[in-house]
Parts: structure tokens; C-alpha cells; sequence
């Protein structure tokens, strides 16, 4: 267990980029060939790996080492919007504090915003908990 999170530290603490899209197959292959041509216009395809699975609609996407300059959060936006056309969620599980800032972590359908916001007031109606760190910055 130890070489697991010693790993998984290393990886994080060097700026790893790492986001889970989910939605139909037929959709996530699509996805699949956008970020192909995003990651090789960025000059990212010897830095990244993407893993799809077909069968349950999953697609994640590493890059290696991400470099902290400006159009480094473009290109993730780039990423994201192409998720948001072949209708998948998406999920940054592990990106650079910098970059991180500005951006939707969660990659929810903006639609669900307003009950997200009811579900958030109803059972945390203070405000107290996790504040501005759920989807949306609720």
C-alpha cells in the first residue's frame, strides 16, 4: 500500500493532468478521435496516454508533466467543451493547483445546476460544509 500512494504522490506533486469522461460508447469513441487531434495540435501525444472503454462508456486521459503556462488552461478548456459536444460528463481527478482554479472540476450538464443548488441548501442550508468546493463552487 505504501508504493501505491508513494506512486500516486509522485505522479500528482509533477502536475499530472487526469480526467474521466463518461457517456455513450458510441460517443466516448468519438471523444476518443477529438482528443486525439486536441492533445497532437498542443503538442501533447508523446505526453499523454487515453484509455477507452468501449463496453461502459469510459474514457481517461493522462498527461504527463503539465506544463504550468498560459495556454496550458486553453487546452483544457479545449478538452472539456469537446466533451460537452459529444454529450459526456467529465471528471478532473487530478490536475495543478494553477490550472485548477478556473475551472469546472466536475463537468456536470449545467441543466442540473438548479437542483444541485436546492439538493446543497436543503441538507447544508448554512453553508458550512466543503463551501464552494462542490459542483458549480456551490
Amino acid at each position: 500500500a505504501d508504493e501505491i500512494w508513494n506512486y500516486l504522490d509522485s505522479e500528482t506533486s509533477q502536475g499530472e493532468l487526469v480526467i474521466h469522461f463518461t457517456g455513450l460508447s458510441s460517443d466516448t469513441a468519438k471523444l476518443l478521435r477529438r482528443l486525439q487531434r486536441i492533445l497532437s495540435q498542443a503538442g501533447w501525444e508523446n505526453e499523454s496516454n487515453i484509455a477507452l472503454d468501449g463496453g461502459y462508456g469510459s474514457l481517461q486521459l493522462s498527461v504527463k508533466a503539465v506544463d504550468l503556462a498560459d495556454e496550458t488552461a486553453t487546452i483544457v478548456q479545449r478538452i472539456t467543451s469537446a466533451s460537452r459536444e459529444y454529450e459526456c460528463n467529465y471528471l478532473i481527478e487530478s490536475c495543478p493547483t494553477e490550472i485548477k482554479a478556473n475551472l469546472d472540476v466536475f463537468g456536470i450538464d449545467p441543466a442540473l445546476e438548479v437542483i444541485s443548488r436546492r439538493t446543497k441548501k436543503q441538507f447544508d442550508p448554512n453553508s458550512i460544509i466543503n463551501r464552494g468546493r462542490y459542483a458549480f463552487r456551490i
